[in-house]
């Protein structure tokens, strides 16, 4: 949503119609308190992951937890580029420390039972 509002208010800016800037602007704040409700979901649910669910017994493969972390920060880095804002690179290296956090976790309690 927040991709639509901000190539509609380019297109508009570049045409000079500044007139629904206003609404472009309030859309913005609307759609901001979901998305830092979204990040911090996201990051508590890395700080409060259980490490024992996470174990690979004589598996070589990816988890489906770090397949599923590479896609949504891969989608959360397709929007930072599209929006100029801060606020996506604080949210993205706020769960990047998260998630590097859980890896170590996972690393140290590998060989633990």
């Amino acid at each position: 949503m927040s991709i639509i509002n901000e190539e509609n208010k380019k297109t508009l800016h570049k045409n000079k119609i500044m007139v629904l800037d206003f609404y472009f602007d309030r859309l913005n704040m609307l759609i901001w308190p979901r998305f830092t409700q979204l990040t911090d979901i996201m990051n508590d649910n890395i700080k409060n992951a259980v490490i024992k669910n996470f174990k690979l017994y004589n598996q070589t493969t990816v988890h489906q937890s770090s397949v599923k972390f590479s896609q949504y920060l891969k989608s959360m880095s397709q929007l930072k580029q599209f929006i100029h804002q801060d606020m996506v690179g604080i949210r993205l290296s706020q769960l990047k420390a998260s998630y590097m956090d859980f890896l170590i976790k996972m690393s140290q309690g590998h060989f633990q039972d």
